[in-house]
């Protein structure tokens, strides 16, 4: 989750603040600062999981807090639907 604090070594959040109390909080890079980070990032993969044959799939977890939230929903859900 977007305000999430996981202290597991390795960890990079997938999403980031924008837009906060209707006020942009995120400075957009520049496209060659976005290009240089993205080679940066794929340089740090494992070969393995860049093959397009024979790949392996790299290791995705769920944190407690996304899994209690989807857990949540799912027993809304589930009551609701009766």
């Amino acid at each position: 989750m977007w305000d999430e604090k996981i202290e597991e070594e390795g960890w990079q959040p997938l999403l980031v603040p924008i837009m906060l109390g209707g006020k942009q909080v995120y400075d957009f890079p520049e496209v060659r600062q976005i290009k240089t980070y993205t080679l940066q990032q794929l340089s740090c993969l494992d070969e393995k999981y860049k093959r397009l044959n024979n790949s392996v799939k790299y290791p995705v977890s769920i944190s407690s807090k996304l899994q209690e939230l989807t857990n949540r929903l799912y027993e809304n859900f589930k009551v609701e639907s009766r």
